[in-house]
């Protein structure tokens, strides 16, 4: 079972989220906000008050009802910082005119 051990709301309803085995992800909240039990989190004011609780991410909605989600589908839902700078640098050699090989991508 993954751990959540930090939680850093983004923009664009992402979260910086810092796991117990040490990897840093990003995990995009956006597609959740249209299921009736997440809609109070549209509102930024509540999304931006994420905290842990039980080692999950957590909010409380306007009438104080806990929303969290599990640990496990947002790990396996997020992605890796790690990957996040890979992708960023290779946005920007192309924006600089140079090109990737088809050998260079990761296609997994």
């Amino acid at each position: 079972m993954h751990k959540v051990i930090s939680v850093t709301p983004q923009e664009d309803y992402k979260i910086l989220v810092a796991f117990e085995n040490g990897e840093q992800r990003i995990y995009n909240a956006a597609p959740l906000l249209c299921k009736p039990v997440f809609m109070s989190l549209k509102d930024i004011s509540i999304f931006n008050k994420a905290y842990i609780e039980y080692g999950a991410v957590t909010w409380k909605d306007q009438d104080g009802n806990e929303i969290d989600i599990c640990p496990d589908k947002m790990y396996m839902d997020s992605v890796s910082c790690d990957d996040l700078e890979a992708i960023s640098a290779a946005r920007q050699e192309l924006q600089a005119g140079e090109t990737v090989s088809h050998n260079a991508i990761n296609w997994d």
